[in-house]
C-alpha cells in the first residue's frame, strides 16, 4: 500500500461516525433505557472517489466546458455508476434514521425485536465502538512508548503534519453526544461531506488547522514546520490552496518540474 493510501486509511479510522437520530424519545422505566450511538459506513469511500474528484476539479478549472489544458474531460458509464452508488448510500442513511427514530426505543422488548428483525442497526454500531477503541489505544500507546515500526512512524507523521485529523470524541468509547444536545443539521453536514467530498489532497490551511487542533496530542505547537515537514508550502514548490486543489497541484508540479518555481514558467537562474 502506498504511503498516501496509508495516511488515507488512518484518516478514515480517526473519524468518530455519525448520529442518524437523537435516540429514544419515550420515557425511561426502570432498567428500560438506552442511548443513541454513532455509526460509520456512510462515508461511501470508494477507490474511484479520488479520480472523480480530479475530474470535477479539472472541469471546474476549465469553466465547466470539460476542456482543460490536460485534454477533454468526459463522463463515462462508470462515472454514472459511481454516482448511483452515492444515491444508494443516501437512501441507506435515511432508512437508518427512520429505524432509529421509530424502533430504537428505551423499551428493551422493542429493541430485542429490532435486533432480530434488522440486526445491522446494532451490529454496525457495535463494530464502530470496537474500531474506535482499537484506534484510540494505538494512538495512546504511540504517545506513551513512541513509534515501534514503520506503520507507527506513518501514523505519527500524518498526525503531526495535519494529514490525519482526529475527530470529536476520538478516544471516547460510547455515546459522546447527549441526545438533548445533538445537532441534526451538523450530523447531516458530516454525512454530506463524507458522501460527496471524498478524501482529497489537503490544502495547507487544512493541514495547519489539523496540526494545531485541540484534539491532536501530537501537535507541534508553535513550530508549524512540523519538524521540517513542509508547512507552509506542502510539497515544497508553493502553498497548496483550498480551491481547485487537484488542478492546482498538477499545475504546480508540472510547471515546477518543467520550468522551475517561477509563476511565468521561466527557468530559474542557477538551476
Amino acid at each position: 500500500m502506498s504511503l498516501a493510501r496509508k495516511v488515507e486509511k488512518y484518516d478514515k479510522e480517526a473519524r468518530s461516525g455519525i448520529y442518524t437520530s437523537k435516540g429514544p424519545q419515550d420515557p425511561r422505566k426502570g432498567g428500560n433505557m438506552t442511548l443513541q450511538y454513532p455509526r460509520r459506513g456512510f462515508e461511501a469511500f470508494d477507490p474511484k472517489d479520488e479520480m472523480m474528484r480530479v475530474k470535477m476539479d479539472l472541469i471546474a478549472k476549465g469553466q465547466s466546458s470539460g476542456m482543460t489544458k490536460f485534454g477533454l474531460v468526459t463522463v463515462t458509464d462508470e462515472d454514472l455508476q459511481w454516482l448511483a452508488k452515492k444515491r444508494e448510500t443516501e437512501a441507506k442513511f435515511n432508512f437508518d434514521r427512520w429505524i432509529g427514530e421509530n424502533f430504537n426505543t428505551n423499551d428493551v422488548v422493542t429493541r430485542q425485536w429490532l435486533q432480530e428483525t434488522y440486526p445491522e442497526y446494532h451490529d454496525v454500531r457495535e463494530q464502530t465502538l470496537v474500531d474506535r477503541a482499537k484506534f484510540a489505544l494505538r494512538v495512546h500507546l504511540l504517545m506513551m512508548r513512541g513509534p515501534k515500526n514503520h506503520k507507527d512512524l506513518v501514523l505519527y507523521w500524518g498526525l503531526q503534519q495535519g494529514l490525519i485529523k482526529l475527530d470529536r470524541d476520538w478516544d471516547k468509547i460510547g455515546a459522546g453526544v447527549e441526545p438533548s444536545k445533538l445537532d441534526g443539521a451538523e450530523e447531516q453536514r458530516r454525512f454530506r461531506n463524507g458522501l460527496m467530498n471524498p478524501w482529497r489532497y489537503k490544502s495547507d490551511k487544512q493541514r495547519e488547522f489539523n496540526m494545531a487542533g485541540p484534539n491532536n496530542p501530537f501537535s507541534p505547537g508553535a513550530d508549524m514546520s512540523g519538524g521540517g515537514g513542509g508547512i507552509p508550502g506542502g510539497f515544497g514548490i508553493k502553498p497548496v490552496e483550498g480551491n481547485d486543489r487537484y488542478s492546482s497541484f498538477y499545475d504546480t508540479v508540472l510547471q515546477g518540474s518543467l520550468f522551475g518555481t517561477n509563476e511565468d514558467g521561466a527557468m530559474d537562474v542557477g538551476q
